[in-house]
């Protein structure tokens, strides 16, 4: 029984199902340790990350558990996009606790309002809304796909 099929380093159907080129982009992006920072830029160019939140720059919380990964937004958001942007935080969030092994939450930081802001998303925050344990969009890419389903990327 043939349960994947790969065109060089892309999935393209797995389990009886197509793979979208984001899905299987994300899912070669998956990595273990959050304090691998050029995995985490590979998994950021893969989400398109600065194409939604804008250009960043990045502090890692890997000193003790709970890890973390604090993106700091380069730019002031102004009101009239701050909630598009704070819910493309929350989206992305969910996404990289998802795929990152190790990774417990990630804090985004912004100026919104003249204010210094935070977005945190943990991977148990991201579990209750999947409804399953967000860690599985790393082992398998139709929990992924169903994970961009659900925030209408595919």
């Amino acid at each position: 029984t043939i349960r994947d099929v790969w065109l060089g380093d892309r999935l393209v159907w797995s389990e009886g199902e197509t793979v979208s080129p984001l899905a299987s982009d994300l899912f070669a992006a998956h990595h273990s340790y959050v304090g691998d920072m050029s995995a985490n830029n590979r998994l950021a160019n893969a989400l398109s990350l600065s194409s939604y939140v804008g250009p960043f720059t990045n502090e890692l919380e890997t000193d003790k558990e709970p890890y973390g990964w604090r993106i700091l937004l380069s730019d002031p958001i102004p009101d009239e996009k701050l909630a598009r942007k704070e819910q493309n935080m929350v989206t992305s969030g969910r996404n990289i606790v998802g795929l990152i092994e190790n990774l417990d939450h990630v804090t985004f930081v912004y100026t919104a309002g003249g204010t210094e802001q935070e977005r945190t998303v943990t991977a148990a925050d991201a579990s209750a809304f999947f409804g399953e344990d967000i860690k599985n969009c790393g082992t398998d890419i139709q929990t992924l796909s169903r994970l961009l389903e659900l925030h209408g990327l595919l």
